[in-house]
């Protein structure tokens, strides 16, 4: 199948989406939060170049996904919160377009992922807070079927990504 090539390309993810749940008070310092979520996720990888001695090509991967969440977070003072989350999610209409010589559009099967969160808010208000929350995602990609692409058929392979970030916001909760 080839020898494996690590080298590093341009890379961009857009994420949008909404979130609806709810939250229980387990006592003054414990609540846990349950939620779903749908969105859209679009990642742009590469550029038409040729990175040592290969021609790589762009590539845009585009789901919509839904998602199930869980948490837990601990007052640690009148101001103080920290929590733990974690989020299954799976992709519906999930597609990859290559620039590859005329181009193609390869149909993705089987993309899940998962996401554990470490929100850490500070209140300035009673329900507005500012956010630091420590994340890690990690998505799985089946492999797709192939496509005809310049008389030869082509195939995205089995895949995973994983990207570990850090969101700052603030939030209202009603």
């Amino acid at each position: 199948l080839g020898t494996p090539l690590s080298f590093k390309e341009k890379a961009e993810v857009h994420r949008f989406g909404l979130k609806l749940g709810g939250y229980h008070s387990f006592s003054s310092k414990k609540e846990g939060l349950f939620y779903v979520d749908i969105g859209d996720r679009t990642w742009y990888r590469g550029e038409n170049e040729v990175i040592q001695g290969v021609l790589t090509y762009a590539e845009k991967y585009r789901w919509v996904y839904l998602g199930l969440g869980v948490g837990l977070n601990y007052k640690l003072s009148h101001k103080l919160t920290c929590g733990i989350e974690i989020e299954g999610m799976g992709a519906l209409d999930s597609k990859m377009r290559a620039d590859l010589y005329e181009g193609g559009t390869f149909v993705l099967k089987g993309v899940a992922g998962w996401e554990f969160k470490l929100p850490i808010k500070y209140y300035l208000l009673k329900n507005i807070s500012l956010d630091l929350t420590p994340y890690s995602t990690w998505w799985n990609i089946t492999q797709s079927d192939p496509v005809l692409i310049s008389g030869t058929y082509y195939y995205e392979p089995n895949s995973h990504t994983h990207i570990e970030g850090l969101l700052v916001g603030i939030t209202c909760r009603l």
